[in-house]
């Protein structure tokens, strides 16, 4: 019976074998959830961002002519 991976028969070398992949399944695990974190941080500041800049906007357009009672600014 073929097999791709080296296969012991023996308990310990099993266990060992389980315990070096999870070893390295936890490191990948944990880079991954770094790289999560920044780029949680990264969009999080595009966000505030988009917030501030839309709050301006906002407020610019409340604050135009139309609501400062200037005549000149009404329609005709």
């Amino acid at each position: 019976m073929p097999n791709d991976e080296k296969r012991s028969d023996d308990p310990l070398d099993e266990c060992l074998d389980t315990v070096h992949q999870l070893k390295e399944e936890n490191q990948d695990l944990k880079e991954e959830n770094q790289d999560l974190r920044e780029a949680s941080d990264t969009f999080g500041e595009l966000a505030e961002r988009l917030a501030k800049t839309l709050r301006k906007e906002r407020e610019a357009t409340e604050d135009g002519p139309a609501k400062t009672g200037d005549p000149s600014s009404s329609a005709k």
